[in-house]
């Protein structure tokens, strides 16, 4: 018996890691892919912003409303070492309302609130 108590052990750590680790679901990546093709950020000083982290999303309906971070990659390359190594300018948090529709296909995002730069 302890020793399956120890194996048990053993492993919540690593069950806790994978949950943590989990992909990104459809919507999420929809509303990034959204986000980043469409927002701005900073009165319009950060044109190319992409979401960091999301910190709480609420679905209700077809509006999801998203508290996220955001950073503006640098012109050379864009993955997470090189940004956390290197000073940006355009960083924080907001909070937006993305439109979502469901198609035949997926989920599709129509809109959302906040600045654009389209």
């Amino acid at each position: 018996m302890r020793l399956r108590r120890l194996a048990l052990l053993a492993l919540v750590p690593g069950a806790m890691a994978a949950c943590a680790l989990a992909p990104p679901d459809d919507l999420a990546r929809e509303v990034n892919r959204y986000y980043a093709a469409h927002a701005s950020e900073e009165n319009g000083a950060c044109q190319h912003p992409e979401i960091a982290s999301v910190t709480e999303r609420v679905e209700q309906g077809d509006l999801v409303t998203v508290r996220y971070t955001y950073y503006e990659p640098g012109e050379g390359e864009t993955d997470w070492t090189s940004v956390f190594h290197q000073p940006v300018d355009c960083t924080g948090t907001g909070e937006r309302q993305f439109t979502v529709e469901r198609t035949k296909i997926g989920l599709e995002v129509t809109g959302m609130t906040g600045p654009r730069r389209d």
